[in-house]
């Protein structure tokens, strides 16, 4: 009986002491890379007309808007995701599996979303294999 009592009690330690450690992450995370790319567009112009990711907060909850840029219009594609993070304190956002082949039909089907990691280097953001520079800032 007092074993069972024993491992109980060591179960809730560690489920607790790894808790605190993610939520420890996800201030630093946040301290330290969300004021950098918060209020800021990041595109790349590597693929057709180009993509980009808008940064901003909600109700306490950060999000990315990922957009596809087309010829000859502002935005053909655009899908909203909270940004989360893993538990290695990694920041994360989804977009529909569909395009991860490209933007090949006209309606993107949103049922099926893959998590993707986002990187933060110098001035860059990494996504998806792909380096986005800053194209606008929102004004202070």
């Amino acid at each position: 009986m007092l074993k069972a009592g024993v491992q109980m009690i060591l179960l809730v330690l560690i489920t607790v002491s790894v808790s605190c450690d993610c939520q420890g992450r996800a201030s630093v995370i946040k301290a330290e890379v969300w004021p950098e790319i918060q209020g800021k567009e990041w595109s790349n112009f590597e693929v057709w007309a180009g993509e980009g990711l808008y940064f901003y907060e909600r109700n306490q909850k950060a999000y990315c808007s990922y957009k596809i840029y087309g010829s000859g219009l502002p935005i053909i594609y655009e899908y909203t995701s909270e940004v989360t993070l893993n538990n290695d304190g990694d920041m994360l956002i989804q977009i529909p599996a569909q395009l991860e082949e490209g933007m090949t039909a006209e309606v993107i089907n949103e049922s099926q979303l893959i998590d993707r990691v986002l990187g933060l280097e110098g001035d860059t953001v990494l996504f998806n294999g792909r380096k986005f520079q800053v194209i606008f800032e929102k004004p202070q």
